[in-house]
């Protein structure tokens, strides 16, 4: 199946229209990446606090703890207390923080757990031992348990710390790579775009606004009349469709100028040869008997002696003469333009012409209308060159003329019982009959099956003449 024009764009434009989509959904994956990065790295930054939080916490508690246990002044517990207090709020946002990673959750839960161990066992007994009054709370065992155990607290928190910083550089690596990809896919993508519009842009130009400029110009150069101007037929689709059609519209129109050149000088010669013939008739028919009358009148004159009965008899084949004469005269005014056609009508004038055809004529009048002149006196020379041609060339025994009204238009058939197998090409009388119905605009069709007979209708439009036309 041939694919348009129409689907070439629709494919064209739903292509771009996908680039354009693929190049958004990258955008809003870049950005949603980007957004996620910037809230791991809120949540790195959190998780930064909360060990500092918990790393300030474990060194109030040795730096109280220590104090107290040199100076023995319960005012150096202050930060110790401080601390003990913070501990549970710290410990609970650290282990709701490091919850999403099972490492770091862990690793907060070994803080908290030793912490807690560190106030609990460490803490509590040294403080209590220390009220007492009891020396080897200044024993170095002591000292250096409180210290390995700080030191052990220290290093899980410089650990969850290096965790979670090593966390946060792959977050960051992964997400400049993300943006690093999405960037180069927008650039690719963009850059697909561009030369597409570009390359569409150019194909419309090429199979679109060129060709249509062709078109444009060609009609003009028919305008102009010149109608054998044609367009290769170089187009896609509908366009390829539109130079078909004006070529064909173009053939037609020269076609049908060539046609009304040849009518028109068949009209021409048709008229010529009717002047032609009238001359004839009237120098071998009325001019050559009006000259053999006037000879019988001068023998007539110069008899001598008078003979009564001589001049009688020349008096007699004169005035025979001259009624012949008379009759020739008016059969030739009827060929050339009937008076009873304008007086009486298209129907006396039609039964006129049947009264003289050699061959019977039934004459049907559906309608009594009067028509304009042009159309009426078209009307009746068809039928009267469709009658002679019946007499001539029929062999018919009876002819069926019928007028009628169409839409408006004057329908004129003439229909014989002959031998049939009239054609246009077989002689000029039926092209002719054409040529009289088309230059009144009307049409005219011959039904001619050989052995049933000849059928032509004639249409001639009544509304472009007037009556007085």
């Amino acid at each position: 199946m041939r694919r348009g024009l129409t689907f070439r764009t629709v494919a064209a434009g739903s292509a771009l229209v996908l680039l354009v989509g693929i190049c958004f959904l990258i955008l809003a994956e870049s950005v949603q990446r980007l957004r996620v990065t910037g809230q791991r790295s809120d949540y790195a930054r959190q998780v930064v606090l909360a060990v500092s939080a918990m790393r300030s916490d474990v060194s109030d508690l040795e730096a109280g703890l220590r104090g107290y246990v040199q100076t023995r002044n319960t005012d150096m517990l202050a930060p110790y207390a401080s601390a003990r207090a913070r501990f549970p709020q710290d410990a609970a946002a650290l282990a709701r923080l490091c919850a999403p990673n099972a490492d770091e959750a862990a690793l907060a839960s070994s803080i908290i757990e030793d912490t807690q161990d560190y106030i609990a066992d460490y803490g509590a007994t040294l403080i209590q031992s220390a009220q007492h009054g009891d020396a080897s709370v200044r024993n170095s065992t002591v000292t250096d348990d409180g210290v390995q155990r700080i030191n052990v607290l220290n290093n899980e928190l410089d650990r969850l710390t290096s965790l979670d910083r090593a966390r946060a550089v792959a977050r960051n690596e992964a997400a400049t790579r993300a943006a690093n990809t999405a960037q180069i896919t927008m650039t690719f993508v963009i850059g697909i775009s561009v030369l597409l519009i570009v390359g569409f842009t150019v194909y419309l130009a090429r199979v679109v606004v060129m060709p249509v400029r062709r078109a444009a110009t060609m009609a003009g150069r028919l305008a102009g009349g010149a109608l054998d101007t044609r367009l290769p037929v170089s187009g896609a689709g509908e366009v390829g469709d539109l130079q078909q059609a004006l070529n064909v519209m173009a053939g037609s129109l020269e076609e049908s100028r060539d046609a009304l050149t040849a009518s028109r000088a068949r009209i021409v010669a048709s008229a010529d040869e009717a002047r032609r013939r009238v001359e004839r008739d009237l120098h071998d028919g009325a001019q050559q008997r009006l000259v053999s009358l006037s000879l019988e009148l001068r023998l007539a004159q110069m008899a001598d002696p008078p003979d009564v009965e001589q001049m009688r008899a020349a008096l007699g084949r004169a005035a025979a003469e001259v009624t012949e004469v008379v009759d020739d005269l008016r059969e030739m005014a009827q060929g050339i333009h009937p008076a009873i056609l304008t007086e009486g009508g298209l129907g006396p004038a039609l039964r006129t012409l049947a009264h003289r055809s050699p061959v019977p004529v039934e004459i049907e009048m559906v309608t009594h209308e009067r028509f304009p002149a042009m159309v009426e006196a078209g009307a009746y020379y068809i039928a009267a060159e469709a009658l002679a041609n019946t007499a001539k060339h029929a062999k018919a025994s009876s002819v069926r003329v019928q007028v009628d009204r169409g839409d408006e238009s004057l329908v004129l058939t003439v229909q014989d019982d002959g031998c049939g197998g009239a054609d246009y090409a077989r002689g000029s009388g039926l092209v002719g009959l054409r040529d009289r119905a088309e230059a009144l605009g009307g049409t005219l069709r011959v039904s001619s099956p050989v052995g049933e007979g000849t059928r032509i209708t004639a249409r001639l439009p009544v509304h472009l003449l007037s009556r007085g036309s």
